[in-house]
């Protein structure tokens, strides 16, 4: 019986990883996309003039959200922390400025940037 809590233990955090890192391919995929754009040297668009304008902000945002969000997923597995809580303190230091990196960095994106046509006050407000 204990073989069968423990398994199902196990399975359930796996599970929870799996669906934190398909989460994640959101963010990571589109901000692919935007890496793309902006090193693959796109026409200025309405819609992209703004990031290309002012790159650096993007780009910090992108790399720190894609380690935040990959890197994290991993935190929430209970055997992973239990056999090597020294891989979980060196993540959760590397955690802890890539979570201020994207914050900050998407904070100055929504005060700095211009606002595209049907964005405004009511977007940066979320």
């Amino acid at each position: 019986m204990t073989a069968d809590i423990a398994a199902t233990r196990v399975s359930k955090s796996w599970l929870a990883l799996t669906g934190l890192i398909l989460l994640s391919l959101i963010p990571v995929l589109a901000g692919a996309a935007r890496l793309g754009e902006l090193t693959g040297g796109a026409a200025p668009t309405v819609h992209n003039a703004r990031f290309l304008d002012s790159p650096i902000p993007v780009l910090i945002h992108i790399i720190s959200v894609t380690v935040f969000s990959l890197l994290g997923a991993f935190q929430f597995v209970p055997a992973r922390r239990r056999r090597t809580n020294r891989w979980h303190r060196a993540a959760g230091r590397v955690l802890i400025p890539t979570g201020l990196l994207t914050a900050l960095s998407g904070m100055w994106m929504a005060a700095f940037y211009p606002h595209p046509l049907g964005d405004g006050g009511v977007l940066e407000a979320l």
